[in-house]
């Protein structure tokens, strides 16, 4: 190949790489001229083209804010549910369903019963039983108060005898005592009397008499002793019955029979409670009045982690929408909502109140293969208006489309600066 060579400023040379030949192409100095003109006409043209006034590009300017902000809007799926929530059911794990009392699209009232558990029959045998040993105590219990009061009874018919009856007896005692005493003391003197004759040598008195006196004293002495003791007898026989009232009346203040009955009812009645919780729990009852939506298990299936059945309260009806992470702070701009579903357009605002504060894991997919399918998303509730609310009022868990329309967004002021006027935003261009 024959290399270029290097020609004259007004020269191109075009080599021909196939037959080895190189021509020269010469152009003169008018032709230069020509197209100097040519390109200075191309770029005037160009800037006569795109020039506009200023009062232009600003009015252009603004029609592009405002077409930007009438078209802003969020888009995202959501699904029907009551505005109470959706409220699952459950009862006790492992136990068995014995009976359902109500059937799916059924309206209930508040504490309506909704099923039974099949041991609900065993534990109420339970309570019984536990009831029926409680009333036994309390008989006991009854009783032994009757006996008690029986007892205090007896113990003040047995002081009132000690105080009243045996000052008598005593009395007795007292008075033979003291008349055995005298016998004993008159035997004494006569028996003396009988010594001294015979030492006088007296023929009156003989040896027979003396030792008969003398029996007599023995016998007077003897009676007068054994009057003692049992005087002594009665005196320590009143005390020891005095004791022993004492110790029958702190017996029956201690009670201890009563004392073991009122904790042995009282521990029956605290199990007797347990039993009623227990069976109570047996049969599930609905916290508030709505509809029964759906029913999963039946009669005699085992209660799992599975909800036994799922109720709302459909008079009212709410959206909950699946939000973007990334579009939540517009909400706050955010005006009234309209979704559609089944071909109908639904109305609703939106209750930030009620909305999700937690971002998570999107529930709902579209159908559209270009949108993302994992999401993080927050939860926004809205509030359906009552025609809406009536047309979803059967159809928990729709998927609707929700649009949602947002407002010009909230210009922020620097702090201290003065408002700008147009002038000094848009200032005038001087002619050019």
């Amino acid at each position: 190949m024959t290399p270029l060579s290097a020609g004259p400023p007004n020269i191109i040379n075009v080599s021909d790489a196939a037959n080895h030949h190189v021509s020269s192409v010469v152009i003169s100095g008018s032709a230069q001229g020509i197209v100097r003109g040519l390109i200075l006409a191309a770029v005037l043209s160009q800037a006569a083209c795109s020039w506009q006034p200023e009062s232009m590009i600003s009015a252009n300017r603004g029609a592009d804010v405002d077409l930007k902000v009438t078209t802003e809007r969020i888009n995202a799926l959501g699904r029907v549910e009551p505005r109470g929530g959706l409220i699952s059911i459950a009862g006790v794990p492992g136990a068995r369903i014995g009976e359902i009392s109500v059937c799916e699209g059924q309206v209930v009232g508040a504490n309506a019963e909704l099923f039974m558990l099949d041991n609900y029959g065993e534990l109420d045998a339970n309570c019984k039983m536990i009831e029926a040993q409680r009333d036994e105590a309390k008989t006991l219990l009854d009783l032994e108060a009757k006996n008690d009061a029986l007892l205090r009874k007896e113990l003040d018919v047995e002081e009132a005898q000690i105080q009243q009856l045996d000052p008598y007896d005593r009395q007795a005692y007292r008075r033979k005592v003291d008349a055995l005493r005298d016998a004993g003391e008159n035997a004494s003197i006569d028996y003396d009397r009988l010594i001294k004759l015979k030492e006088a040598g007296s023929s009156l008195v003989s040896q027979q008499q003396i030792d008969a006196q003398k029996l007599k004293v023995s016998s007077v002495q003897a009676e007068l002793d054994v009057a003692k003791a049992l005087l002594q007898k009665f005196d320590q026989s009143q005390k020891i019955a005095r004791q022993k009232i004492e110790i029958q009346r702190q017996r029956a203040a201690i009670a201890a029979e009563k004392g073991r009955l009122a904790a042995r009812i009282e521990s029956l009645e605290a199990s007797h409670r347990a039993a009623l919780i227990q069976r109570d729990r047996a049969v599930v009852h609905a916290v508030l009045a709505g509809r029964i939506l759906r029913i999963f298990s039946r009669p005699g299936e085992t209660i799992g982690t599975q909800p036994v059945l799922q109720m709302g309260d459909t008079s009212a009806m709410d959206v909950v929408a699946e939000v973007s992470e990334l579009q939540a702070r517009d909400l706050d701009r955010a005006g009234p909502v309209t979704m559609t579903a089944l071909g109908e357009t639904l109305h609703g605002t939106i209750d930030l109140e009620k909305s999700g504060r937690m971002v998570g894991r999107n529930s709902l997919f579209s159908l559209d293969p270009t949108v993302d399918a994992d999401r993080r998303v927050i939860l926004v509730r809205i509030r359906l208006d009552q025609r809406s609310s009536q047309m979803v009022a059967n159809l928990t868990n729709l998927q609707v489309d929700v649009e949602i329309p947002l407002g010009p967004p909230r210009r922020v002021e620097p702090v201290g600066s003065a408002p700008a006027d147009a002038s000094t935003v848009n200032p005038p261009q001087p002619p050019s």
